[in-house]
């Protein structure tokens, strides 16, 4: 089994040079990122998505998810 960790794309927070934060969304940066990744992983076999339930990261695997098109389970076990 491989297991694959991901962060999330640039957010808000980030581009203000907040490091943490529970609400922040992805910038147009951050979607384009999301996007970049979504295309490198779509020739590698995933079986499954895992995301935090935090707005940053779960529109992050929101996006790779629209090209990969695998099962996206949220969980707070991986929110900071």
């Amino acid at each position: 089994m491989k297991l694959y960790l991901v962060r999330h794309g640039e957010s808000e927070a980030n581009a203000r040079g907040l490091r943490l934060g529970p609400v922040s969304n992805l910038t147009d940066k951050g979607r384009r990122q999301a996007v970049f990744l979504a295309e490198r992983f779509k020739n590698i076999p995933i079986d499954i998505i895992v995301s935090s339930t935090l707005n940053r990261a779960l529109q992050t695997a929101e996006i790779i998810n629209q090209t990969l098109k695998k099962n996206l389970l949220q969980s707070d076990l991986l929110v900071e």
